[in-house]
């Protein structure tokens, strides 16, 4: 044990969440209802998170001096978070524990900014994160580790388990379209949203993903002008769904999110999208590049 009363090892992703098998306390297994209100996520940080979360963070802004034993400031890092954020940590792991109970805020400004110094592939890193996933999870954390515009884990908004794998799976290449879905998604659900911009991205994604199925040879293509092609002559495309229709609802899917935000200047629409607007269409272009990447969107074989 050290001096914060937990182990300086670290710690370690729908109202309603059960990713994995957790099972409630005994207190709140008396009917289907109090089961129920146990798996409702949690915004901010619980109290029985607290500690788990500290113990995450503080070895990224305390140095363990062997010789002494005690835990020194990291002063480049703790400059750092303080250039970005305007405030400081204390000197003692032990006065900035404190501090998190008190400004549960603070916690996940510090939370996010330590997440911010890991990056995926890495076995430590993914073990780590790892870890503070299956903890966020435990607690019905609103909260889950994600990847960032820029390759780095963060902090974002918890997402339904099965869009969540979705979007892991449409972005697990180097190309362009998951680039732009995983910069719209960081956009959309990070700890500080940026709805504009998400939505301009999850556009380039689309765009990415569905030019070589829809126009390969046009240099100058825009979601716009997908839409514009498929539109003038839907037989030519074809999915894997039987639903009748399916094409005109990929077109009606690809529409909203292509009208679904201010572009060009455009006074009929308002300057700034939504958080909840920008959302789903992150959701639905994150469906849309799936498909088009997958094959399941193709030229008609008739």
């Amino acid at each position: 044990m050290d001096e914060l009363g937990v182990g300086m090892s670290i710690l370690v992703a729908p109202s309603t969440y059960a990713y994995v098998m957790i099972r409630p306390p005994w207190s709140r297994r008396r009917n289907d209802q109090d089961i129920k209100d146990f798996f409702v996520l949690r915004t901010g940080v619980p109290d029985g998170l607290l500690m788990s979360l500290t113990d995450f963070v503080a070895p990224i802004f305390y140095i363990h001096d062997e010789f002494s034993g005690e835990f020194l400031p990291n002063r480049e890092v703790i400059n750092e978070f303080a250039r970005i954020t305007d405030r400081y940590l204390p000197q003692s792991p032990n006065e900035a524990a404190q501090q998190f109970h008190q400004d549960r805020g603070f916690m996940l400004e510090a939370l996010d900014f330590a997440l911010g110094q890991w990056a995926p592939g890495s076995y430590d890193a993914d073990v780590r994160i790892g870890s503070l996933n299956r903890q966020l999870e435990e607690a019905r954390s609103a909260y889950v580790v994600g990847i960032d515009a820029s390759g780095r884990y963060e902090l974002q908004d918890r997402q339904p388990e099965e869009l969540t794998r979705l979007v892991v799976e449409a972005t697990s290449s180097s190309d362009r379209s998951s680039e732009h879905l995983r910069r719209a998604w960081s956009k959309a659900f990070g700890r500080k949203p940026d709805p504009t911009a998400a939505c301009v991205e999850a556009v380039a994604a689309i765009e990415a993903a569905a030019k070589p199925a829809i126009s390969p040879k046009n240099p100058n293509t825009t979601l716009g002008t997908l839409i514009r092609d498929m539109r003038a002559k839907p037989s030519k495309w074809t999915t894997d769904s039987e639903a009748d229709d399916d094409i005109e609802k990929i077109i009606s899917m690809m529409e909203m999110v292509w009208t679904g935000h201010l572009r060009h200047g455009d006074d009929s629409k308002p300057i700034d999208v939504s958080e909840e607007g920008a959302e789903m269409i992150v959701q639905v272009s994150a469906l849309l590049v799936h498909w088009f990447r997958s094959g399941r969107i193709s030229h008609s074989a008739r």
